[in-house]
C-alpha cells in the first residue's frame, strides 16, 4: 500500500516526514503506512461527516413502540430514526445539559436524567 500524494493533506507534517524517511521494499507491506492509511480513512471520514456522536440508553419499551411503527412503514428500524431525527418533524429535542434532556417523540415526551447518577428515564403524554 502507497499513500496518494492527494492524501498527503491529512496527514500533519510529522508524520509526512517520517512517510518521506521511509524507502519502500517490493513486496513488503509498511506497518507505519498502513497506520496512516486507517488515519487518512477515518479523517476523510471525519471530513465528510463532522458530527458529534452520542450515545443514551433508551426504555426497552419505547424501542420496541419505535420498531413497531418502522415496521409499519416497512422500514429498517436505523433508517426509521435517522430518517426522524434527520427531518424533525415528529422529534423536538430539548437538551437542558450534558446529562439531561427532555426527548418528544409523536404523542410521548421522554425524560432522560443522569446528572446524579440515577439513570432517571420517565414519559408521559405530550400536552399539545
Amino acid at each position: 500500500m502507497h499513500i496518494k500524494k492527494e492524501d498527503y493533506k491529512y496527514l500533519t507534517p510529522k508524520e509526512l516526514k517520517h512517510l518521506k524517511k521511509i524507502n519502500p521494499v517490493e513486496g513488503w507491506v509498511n506497518a507505519y503506512e498502513l497506520l496512516l492509511g486507517a488515519e487518512i480513512k477515518e479523517r476523510k471520514q471525519k471530513e465528510i461527516m463532522p458530527k458529534t456522536m452520542y450515545t443514551i440508553r433508551i426504555d426497552t419499551e419505547l424501542i420496541e413502540k419505535l420498531k413497531i411503527k418502522a415496521k409499519a412503514e416497512n422500514r429498517s428500524f436505523n433508517n426509521y430514526i435517522e430518517t426522524a431525527l434527520k427531518n424533525h418533524n415528529d422529534i423536538n429535542l430539548d437538551v437542558r445539559s450534558n446529562s439531561s434532556a427532555y426527548f418528544e417523540f409523536g404523542d410521548e415526551t421522554y425524560y432522560i436524567d443522569n446528572s446524579t447518577g440515577e439513570h432517571i428515564f420517565d414519559h408521559w403524554p405530550t400536552k399539545k
